[in-house]
């Protein structure tokens, strides 16, 4: 980043890029970071407060929450340039794109995850076997959890688009600080469960 903002020549330092340019990089880079936190903090955490079987467990129901979550990460990666686009030339269509993208989001997602909540017990069995039917319950918390997540990162996106950033990464700071504390709370007491 040093490397970037400055460079050094016979004249002396010059910029190569603003303060407000580096503080939006880092801001880019703390949310990716919180984003990454967020979302494995459960399984780093899970063998260290409860066994190796609810990390085992969890490990397995996590593997749908990921593969899942192809599904709008594909969708935003296309829509993101439009966003960012779109709020510099044309607000009205930028809210039109933004309520497009939601829409999109619920109509492919929830089916998806619907199926998969209807049956979880099933699918969990066919995929890993009968001991991990077991998981069960904590995959439809999972997934329900989900239907927010897919909302939640179309609005990171808006976010991120709309020059937001900053305020962006304080809130995943504060969102990944409260996940540690939850999971503290309830994974000694709760295992996988309360993992999810």
């Amino acid at each position: 980043l040093a490397v970037i903002w400055k460079k050094v020549d016979g004249q002396g330092t010059r910029h190569l890029v603003s303060t407000t340019t580096v503080g939006s990089m880092v801001s880019f880079a703390v949310s990716g970071l919180m984003t990454s936190m967020y979302y494995q903090i459960d399984t780093a955490m899970l063998p260290i407060l409860s066994t190796a079987y609810d990390a085992g467990i969890y490990g397995a129901l996590y593997r749908f929450v990921d593969l899942i979550q192809v599904l709008p990460r594909v969708i935003l990666v296309v829509g993101f340039p439009a966003l960012v686009l779109l709020w510099k030339e044309d607000t009205g269509r930028f809210e039109e794109t933004f309520v497009q993208l939601r829409r999109l989001l619920s109509f492919l997602g929830l089916p998806a995850l619907l199926v998969v909540i209807l049956f979880s017990g099933r699918i969990l069995a066919l995929a890993f076997g009968e001991e991990y039917r077991v998981g069960a319950p904590a995959l439809v918390y999972l997934l329900v959890a989900m239907l927010f997540a897919f909302h939640s990162m179309l609005l990171s996106q808006v976010l991120k688009a709309s020059e937001h950033e900053a305020g962006l990464a304080r809130v995943l700071v504060i969102t990944v600080l409260f996940n540690i504390g939850l999971n503290i709370l309830l994974i000694p007491a709760h295992g996988f469960s309360g993992a999810a």
